[in-house]
């Protein structure tokens, strides 16, 4: 089953993870994007975000994997600059392990690291196994304290003819360094909360990512909010080695609520 690698913090990025992993090619590279527009609250400029991600597979156990992201609203701009690895040397085992350092420490971190650890059970459901635990361990350092977070998660695809479901529950903490509470920082955000992901392949040539976040207390600007969250995205196959997407988000809080609609596209050579 997938194994969503590094930070699932942005949504479409983490359905893009899915798009890589079910791509053929040695070299399978995404390119996406979205624009957030706040439709209730302050008025504030929309944000603009994109996000190139890349996987190449060196053997039947390593792969190369990588993330940029880039944001951008108003006069506020940051990049991040993610790499590492994925290490499958069983067909019930994988880990994916990746570290980088943002740019314009004032609105993201200074460095950054993911572990992704995920095991298939050993339980047969129609001859098959269809179980796997994991967990998504974050440690994001910013210049005014640390950001800690453990996801434990439960992977499962009942049939053949059912999306693989996943579902999670955050644990995070934000570790002030000094007096200064009111930030910047557009990360770290989920602090708690359950997440639930599932991935339909109705036809061959279409598949979608759908997310739910219900009630996650999230850590923005140096203020906790409680926020909920669906996105999907809709994946399409153009030719054997070009798909493109469409991605919509939608969140909502007390006071407040911002869409986001975006799209991309990925090769595989």
């Amino acid at each position: 089953m997938t194994n969503f690698f590094g930070n699932s913090r942005y949504l479409q990025a983490m359905s893009d993870q899915v798009n890589l992993s079910r791509q053929g090619g040695p070299l399978p590279f995404t390119l996406s994007g979205n624009v957030q527009a706040w439709t209730s609250g302050p008025s504030q400029p929309d944000l603009y975000t994109e996000i190139a991600q890349l996987a190449y597979k060196l053997d039947d156990q390593w792969t190369v994997i990588g993330q940029q992201l880039y944001q951008q609203q108003a006069s506020i701009e940051l990049w991040n600059f993610v790499g590492g690895f994925g290490y499958q040397p069983t067909e019930d085992f994988s880990i994916n392990v990746m570290a980088g350092f943002g740019v314009h420490t004032r609105y993201t971190y200074e460095w950054a690291a993911y572990v992704s650890p995920q095991y298939t059970l050993p339980v047969s459901i129609g001859g098959e196994k269809r179980i796997a635990v994991g967990a998504n361990v974050t440690v994001e350092s910013y210049a005014l304290g640390t950001f800690y977070q453990v996801q434990p998660r439960v992977s499962l695809r009942a049939a053949d003819w059912l999306p693989q479901v996943q579902v999670a529950y955050a644990f995070g903490t934000f570790d002030n360094a000094t007096d200064v509470t009111k930030t910047q920082y557009y990360q770290p955000q989920a602090v708690s909360g359950w997440s639930v992901t599932a991935v339909f392949h109705p036809f061959e040539a279409i598949y979608a990512v759908i997310s739910y976040l219900p009630e996650n207390r999230n850590y923005i600007a140096g203020n906790y909010a409680t926020q909920s969250t669906v996105s999907c995205t809709l994946h399409m196959n153009l030719s054997p080695s070009l798909r493109t997407s469409v991605y919509y988000q939608d969140t909502w809080y007390q006071g407040g609520g911002d869409q986001a609609l975006g799209g991309g596209f990925s090769v595989a050579f």
